[in-house]
């Protein structure tokens, strides 16, 4: 939560907390209200099950690191050239003037990348370790709450339409994922 606040501080210094000055600001991207309030839950439910750090295990973190690093990379990217196409910024892109997404994006943007970097991190490390059923139940559906309100809401925001097909695929596609990691980590 507190790295929520630093970054929400770093977007109103940047004069991008609040829509004004781009079209959507921090604190009207749900996803952030779901970093801030959802996803500490969720990493309360997760964390205390991760085993004992040894080598292998580090390495293996290590591994889940790089695979979270470059899905969000991949999502940053694609979300600048969702942006550019729809002619709309927000606190991560608030310019999209230089054709590059790295370039594109503001301090917070960094922030964010590294904050879900690490967030993804933890859910992929919560996909492969063993957990009591209630609590992957529990898991997931914070998680199926937290992707609606981080996918579905700024679209909702943006065009007045809650289901496009901006919103929908990547919404369904990820919930869908979410439970279906659930049903394997329950048999």
């Amino acid at each position: 939560m507190l790295y929520m606040v630093t970054a929400a501080y770093v977007s109103w210094r940047e004069s991008t907390f609040r829509s004004g000055s781009v079209t959507m600001g921090f604190v009207e991207h749900g996803g952030m209200w779901g970093d801030f309030i959802i996803l500490p839950i969720v990493n309360g439910l997760i964390v205390p099950f991760f085993p004992r750090a040894t080598a292998k295990r580090l390495m293996a973190a290590s591994g889940l690191l790089m695979c979270a690093v470059i899905a969000t990379i991949f999502a940053h990217a694609q979300w600048d050239a969702m942006g550019k196409a729809a002619a709309t910024t927000d606190f991560v892109f608030p310019r999209h003037n230089t054709g590059s997404w790295y370039t594109d994006m503001s301090l917070s943007g960094y922030l964010h990348l590294a904050y879900m970097s690490a967030e993804l991190t933890l859910i992929l490390g919560y996909a492969v370790i063993p957990m009591p059923v209630r609590r992957v139940v529990l898991i997931s559906g914070l998680l199926t709450a937290h992707l609606i309100v981080g996918q579905v809401q700024p679209g909702w925001y943006l065009t007045g339409t809650i289901w496009t097909a901006r919103t929908i695929v990547p919404t369904l596609a990820t919930v869908l994922l979410t439970w279906l990691v659930a049903l394997y980590k329950i048999h």
